[in-house]
């Protein structure tokens, strides 16, 4: 007999013949056998092994009852790694599996969340203080695990911060850079706005630091012009080169500067 734990805690028991029939009850999109020297598989996909005799070094480190990302190497061979992320097992020795759907793994405290709701957390707390569509950082939990405290992405609170686990739901790579990377072009326009200035707004005699992949050297601003920023880079204030605006950020304005004062 063989034993399945789906992804919502619902267990499936029978035969490898059964369970590949009882697949479907969680989302198979296809049952491949793995003898087969190509698999219709991608990297990224997910499998649960459905074999009833492994190897003991295989059984010490791979469940049945999990569901396992797809790598391919550079000379296509397909391969899962252990509970570790150590150890690499390839494809073909294991009789049979199922490619299932990608689980969504329950959210923990340092995770990344996008808000899609406010009415759980509302019956219970109160308005959160976020907006459907919000990235936020779930930073502790509350409520026996039914909630979490959360924050913006740049760290900072706002009103009600915790939130029901229901409103909530794991964020992807792509949309955490997204919503830091907005985080910080925000935190740059507030600092010209803070000193009068519109957003990228240079002159002569700020201080800036130049972000780049082979220097990150500190200038004065000789002048600009359109979306460059002329610097002076030599002994004479007639030696200038430009960056432009994307790779660098102020480090003090002219007029706050104790050298000028």
């Amino acid at each position: 007999m063989a034993k399945i734990t789906t992804f919502d805690g619902n267990t499936i028991e029978g035969t490898v013949e059964e369970i590949t029939e009882l697949m479907e009850k969680f989302g198979v999109k296809k049952t491949v056998e793995a003898e087969e020297d190509e698999f219709e598989l991608s990297a990224g996909d997910y499998v649960v092994f459905s074999d009833e005799e492994w190897d003991m070094d295989v059984m010490e480190n791979v469940r049945r009852d999990k569901a396992y990302k797809v790598f391919v190497d550079s000379e296509g061979e397909h391969y899962v790694l252990d509970e570790n992320g150590n150890k690499r097992y390839s494809l073909l020795i294991f009789e049979e599996f199922a490619v299932v759907p990608e689980p969504i793994l329950p959210l923990a405290v340092g995770d990344y969340a996008v808000v899609i709701g406010v009415e759980n957390t509302r019956k219970s707390r109160g308005s959160h203080g976020f907006t459907i569509g919000d990235i936020v950082e779930l930073t502790d939990e509350f409520n026996a695990g039914g909630g979490f405290r959360v924050s913006k992405v740049n760290g900072e609170y706002v009103g009600a911060n915790c939130m029901n686990t229901e409103d909530l739901r794991k964020a992807t790579d792509e949309e955490v850079a997204t919503a830091k990377a907005q985080a910080e072009s925000n935190a740059k326009d507030d600092i010209f706005t803070a000193n009068g200035r519109k957003t990228n707004e240079y002159r002569k005699g700020d201080i800036i630091r130049y972000e780049g992949d082979n220097d990150d050297g500190i200038y004065a601003v000789s002048h600009t012009e359109s979306d460059k920023v002329y610097f002076f880079c030599g002994k004479f204030d007639n030696n200038t080169e430009y960056m432009h605006l994307a790779d660098i950020e102020p480090i003090v304005f002219a007029e706050n500067r104790l050298d000028r004062n």
